[in-house]
């Protein structure tokens, strides 16, 4: 059967953390992301490189108290990738094997592919974990690693290449496992180091092809992996499958995704797994749980987390890949989280109609901002197969806006559509462009900044933008929310330092 828009029933990584609860907010790492503030200076002067104005602390990899903005390549360089640096000071600079200290890697190893900010040194200063799923180790091709560069007042530095079979990361390497391909924060920081948890999508796991693993390690203050302090180095899915790709997404100590997971004779519905407990997809090939966020509103101020999880393969009124989000309600000290809604264009106040390849879903990341002496929240779905004005797969975001209610929580108050299309938005819609295919949301905190009222960075990445006509370079946006719905008035159109290149994917993952 497949999904109906009237069905009942959706990482912020980095942006929000248990720290917020007394302004009412909900939380989680990185994340990712996401996701994803301070070093030594030299001599006699320490300087803190950022600060603890507020937790958690918007990227910081120079030590300047600004927010940095990192921006993946995964395809540069005939696949070796690279990841560019936009500080908060105007410099942008890229990071790419064979430079800065980092280790030499071949074609294919996709470097940028994601990358998680941590602080491995304890010293406030952010740290940048770098995927390279597509890594050759030991001959294996796409076995994967990843690069610590480690962060200070003159930028980011490289540091150690980890793959699995080295000190303290688990596991052995594999011809495709692709260790690497997702990265978070565990939350973790002792005696020197930070606790994180890799994904590697791509493992066999008891002869089964691809079922996938996720493995937790320390990241010590040189950035060296070490054996995780508590728990279990390797996780995989608790119904074993080939094909499955637990791993996938990952984010904190409690989501797992596997969105190639099949549900008895449905293959390909996607799974996730909440704090060890497993919930699949409703629909054959929907792919749940390609993408992950948690909603920065506590709708009633009952430290009940909004769980959404992406599908954005779902067929909707017989549209292939229309996609679709599911949201689950979850009180992380009561039990198991509660299917609630599933989220499809033109449902719940959604704007517009499903449409055939529009992939709604595909990217999710939420935030908050102050409006006025009141704190707003946004939850951003990325469409990147959308149209718009007749353009093919052009690409465009839903934003869901979040109001204070009078239970000290928020209320949904409205969504809006931003598109390249939108007004004060840089950029025209191009074909294949896959505005939204990737995004990050960050508290904008400038120089000496002491207070809460910096608006909210959201930065959307379109991978296959072709600027000076240059198929695939890829571009990304820098939008700020200062009202609710508004691109505010700082907005960048942002595209590779030196110059954009011909499939280089620039955009492909941002943080």
């Amino acid at each position: 059967m497949e999904r109906s828009g009237s069905e009942s029933g959706l990482r912020v990584r980095r942006v929000l953390t248990a720290a917020l609860a007394p302004l009412c907010l909900m939380a989680l790492s990185l994340a990712p992301t996401g996701v994803w503030a301070s070093a030594s200076a030299a001599g006699t002067a320490m300087t803190p490189c950022g600060g603890d104005h507020y937790l958690p602390s918007p990227p910081d990899y120079d030590g300047d108290n600004g927010t940095d903005t990192v921006i993946g390549l995964p395809h540069a360089n005939g696949g070796v990738g690279a990841v560019e640096i936009a500080f908060r000071n105007g410099k942008r600079v890229v990071y790419r094997p064979g430079t800065h200290g980092i280790s030499a890697m071949a074609a294919g190893a996709h470097f940028g592919a994601v990358a998680e900010a941590v602080d491995a040194n304890g010293d406030g200063c952010d740290d940048l974990l770098v995927g390279a799923p597509g890594l050759r180790v030991d001959g294996m091709r796409g076995a994967g690693g990843l690069v610590v560069l480690i962060g200070g007042h003159h930028g980011l530095a490289g540091g150690p290449l980890i793959v699995q079979g080295g000190l303290g990361a688990p596991g052995i390497p594999e011809a495709n496992a692709h260790f690497g391909a997702s990265i978070t924060d565990d939350g973790g920081f002792d005696d020197g180091g930070a606790d994180v948890r890799v994904g590697v999508p791509g493992a066999s796991v008891a002869g089964l092809g691809k079922a996938g693993e996720v493995v937790e390690f320390e990241v010590d203050a040189q950035g060296n992996a070490e054996p995780a302090r508590a728990g279990l180095p390797i996780t995989t899915m608790r119904s074993l499958q080939a094909g499955a790709r637990f791993g996938s997404v990952i984010d904190g100590p409690d989501i797992v995704t596997a969105p190639g997971a099949s549900h008895g004779a449905k293959r390909g519905t996607g799974y996730f797994e909440v704090d060890g407990v497993g919930f699949f997809g409703h629909e054959a090939g929907e792919h749940l749980g390609t993408s992950f966020a948690t909603s920065p509103a506590d709708r009633d101020a009952d430290d009940v987390s909004s769980l959404y999880f992406g599908a954005p393969d779902a067929t909707v009124h017989s549209h292939l890949r229309a996609g679709a989000v599911e949201r689950y309600d979850w009180d992380p000290d009561s039990g198991t989280p509660s299917y609630v809604e599933t989220l499809t264009a033109g449902t719940a106040g959604v704007p517009g109609a499903p449409t055939t390849g529009a992939r709604f879903g595909a990217a999710l990341t939420g935030t908050w901002f102050e409006h006025g002496a009141k704190l707003n929240a946004d939850l951003i779905i990325g469409v990147p197969g959308m149209t718009v004005r007749g353009v093919d797969r052009a690409g465009g975001i839903e934003i869901e806006h979040f109001a204070p209610n009078k239970h000290f929580g928020f209320s949904p108050s409205g969504w809006n559509r931003v598109t390249q299309a939108s007004r004060g938005v840089p950029g025209t819609p191009a074909r294949r462009a896959y505005f939204g295919a990737a995004l990050s949301a960050e508290k904008v905190r400038h120089r000496d900044d002491a207070t809460n009222d910096a608006p909210t960075r959201l930065v959307v990445g379109i991978p296959g933008a072709h600027p000076r006509g240059l198929r695939g370079a890829g571009a990304a946006e820098l939008l700020q929310l200062k009202t609710p719905g508004s691109r505010g008035t700082d907005v960048e159109l942002l595209h590779r330092e030196h110059g954009p290149r011909r499939g280089d994917a620039f955009g492909a993952w941002v943080g």
